[in-house]
């Protein structure tokens, strides 16, 4: 027959026995297994930054995505020289001018190791200004039987494209910054503009005003003495 006291005893011993295992589980000198280090692996470049191609005002962005245990720090270096304070995954560039042009990367690091980002270019783009008429073609007076050559001095982005007119209608294969033209005649009398176009816009020149004047044929008077002869006749 168990009795209380029987029972009691019972619960005393198994407490004592888990309080020793427990004890002996997590105690300094006992056989329970101690924490173990966790590996740090080196940075990897997931995905390198750009190329971009902006215009001058305009924002160029660079990102770089990498792996590798944390934390992962940022250097960004501009033409290989590290850029003070680009210490992030991205790195912005205000663009004014054209000499903000480089090839950018970026060194990502931590404790085992770094990676370092392919080169990216960033290629700045100057705005093309539309062509402006810096000296008009002039009026030409010729004879017949001449030719006539017409100029224009233009300034604007290049590359300039030229087209000549006469009386307001293209003329064929008249494409640089002078023209000439065919020998005239009297009536070929006109008017020759020419328009200068680039990919900002275009513009007209002022129409010059070209006269053919007839040939003037002087003759000089000479002068014709003629001595008087006589002739005498002796009939016998």
């Amino acid at each position: 027959m168990i009795t209380n006291k029987s029972r009691r005893a019972f619960f005393y011993r198994t407490l004592s026995v888990l309080t020793a295992l427990k004890l002996t589980g997590c105690g300094g000198g006992g056989s329970g297994s101690g924490s173990s280090a966790v590996p740090v692996t080196a940075p990897s470049i997931l995905a390198h930054p750009q190329d971009q191609s902006v215009r001058v005002g305009e924002l160029a962005t660079f990102v770089v995505d990498a792996d590798g245990t944390p934390p992962l720090s940022y250097q960004w270096y501009r033409d290989g020289v590290a850029i003070p304070g680009a210490s992030s995954s991205s790195y912005t560039v205000a663009v004014s001018s054209s000499s903000d042009a480089a090839v950018f990367s970026v060194v990502v690091s931590n404790a085992a190791g770094s990676a370092q980002s392919r080169g990216a270019t960033l290629v700045v783009t100057v705005p093309a200004t539309a062509p402006v008429i810096l000296t008009q073609p002039s009026d030409s007076t010729v004879d017949e039987g001449d030719t006539a050559t017409f100029q224009v001095n233009a300034d604007g982005s290049a590359p300039l494209s030229y087209q000549w007119q006469r009386d307001g209608v293209d003329i064929p294969g008249a494409n640089a910054p002078s023209y000439t033209t065919p020998v005239l005649s009297v009536g070929d009398d006109a008017l020759f503009a020419v328009v200068v176009s680039n990919s900002a816009g275009s513009v007209r020149s002022r129409d010059a005003i070209l006269s053919v004047s007839a040939l003037s044929i002087t003759v000089d008077s000479t002068a014709i003495t003629v001595d008087s002869i006589q002739i005498t006749v002796d009939s016998t």
